[in-house]
């Protein structure tokens, strides 16, 4: 986030990811979560991205050096932006 990490994500690959993984993401309560998915875009199962739209929070997924580029114009602007990145192995 703006204000500096909030933790390391513990993901490494994609098929790594579980629900608990994006707890700490949803309580910190940004505008928008951008989940970087590595080399390639990907897109989250349906039932993890509506754990962002049952709170309201927005929820972007696109390989990880878009997610880092969206993420730095976003913080830029001063929006409430929160990037979950898995590398570009994943």
């Amino acid at each position: 986030m703006p204000e500096g990490m909030l933790q390391a994500w513990r993901p490494r690959t994609w098929t790594d990811i579980a629900a608990d993984d994006f707890m700490a993401l949803l309580e910190a309560r940004p505008d928008l979560v951008i989940v970087g998915t590595g080399s390639q875009q990907r897109f989250l199962h349906p039932k993890f991205a509506m754990q962002f739209a049952n709170q309201g929070i927005g929820l972007e997924c696109m390989a990880t050096p878009a997610a880092c580029r969206t993420y730095n114009i976003l913080m830029a602007e001063g929006r409430k932006v929160l990037a979950a990145l898995l590398p570009m192995n994943a």
